[in-house]
């Protein structure tokens, strides 16, 4: 596992701020509503809506990021950059990569903070 996808003094800086058990609620409500955005993302297959990719890019580089996935939070608005220039004609290449690194950065999100069983 890739050990920049999350940057643990961020989460540790929300934690000074929130404390343990908000940035762990807060953790799970990403794991949750995160991987939900995440699987729409992938969802849209080989010719995604330029509107919708830039609506999802533009949801998970702010919720991300909110969480220590900074790598995850810039490729996002990365890419709601392209979309927005209007520059790009496939779309697929970059959703699908965004897909992935969004997939492993929930991964070791996961890995961080495991849910009590």
């Amino acid at each position: 596992m890739r050990k920049d996808l999350i940057d643990r003094e961020a989460t540790e800086e929300l934690e000074r701020q929130i404390g343990r058990v908000r940035l762990e609620r807060v953790v799970g409500i990403q794991l949750v509503h995160g991987r939900g955005l995440i699987e729409k993302l992938g969802a849209l297959g080989e010719a995604p809506d330029p509107h919708t990719v830039r609506l999802l890019a533009h949801q998970i580089a702010g919720s991300s990021s909110a969480v220590g996935m900074i790598a995850l939070g810039e490729a996002a608005a990365s890419l709601e950059a392209l979309v927005l220039s209007g520059t790009v004609l496939d779309l697929a290449p970059f959703v699908h990569a965004l897909w992935k690194l969004g997939s492993e950065s929930h991964d070791a999100l996961e890995a961080a903070f495991p849910r009590p069983t």
